[in-house]
């Protein structure tokens, strides 16, 4: 109980407090099999650098699985993009748990980034509002250069690795 009062005191000031505490966001999930469509690591530098490692289910069959990294601040209380997506950004890609060969890996990552809405792909920020809680599914809201978009609203849980959650089915 006072963790969690705790944690929702941290989560006013900071969104990624729950993270600073060994958590991971879990997009659109699925609590009866602990799955998730995406999920989201933080690294905190000592340096105050914090890095975000996502697992994002493209596809479910075959499983694709695409894992890739950004770098992020917390901006009046938002996590914010510090810079436009780019291919570099895609570390790997999986299907069904293989890895994609190393010279298919430069055509798709370029493919996939073509493919993204013009909004993504610009120098506006991308920011992400957390609500201040920590226990339950959550409506997280987007802005880019502070302008909303609803249509990239996501359900998202805070959750424990070590409990079973994964994005492959």
């Amino acid at each position: 109980m006072l963790a969690t009062a705790l944690l929702l005191t941290l989560a006013a000031s900071d969104p990624l407090a729950p993270a600073r505490q060994g958590m991971v966001q879990c997009y659109d999930p699925d609590t009866a099999r602990k799955l998730c469509r995406a999920m989201g690591f933080y690294e905190f530098g000592a340096d105050g650098a914090i890095l975000n490692r996502a697992e994002t289910r493209l596809q479910d069959a075959p499983v694709i699985v695409m894992f890739a990294h950004s770098t992020v601040v917390i901006r009046d209380g938002k996590e914010c993009s510090v810079e436009p997506i780019r291919p570099a950004d895609i570390d790997r890609i999986e299907i069904d748990g293989q890895p994609l060969p190393t010279d298919a890996l430069g055509p798709v990552r370029a493919q996939i980034v073509a493919g993204l809405p013009d909004m993504l792909k610009g120098d506006q920020p991308l920011c992400s509002t957390y609500p201040a809680k920590t226990d339950g599914p959550m409506q997280v809201t987007v802005d880019v250069g502070g302008v909303a978009h609803p249509e990239l609203t996501s359900t998202v849980l805070w959750v424990r690795p070590a409990d079973g959650w994964k994005v492959r089915p």
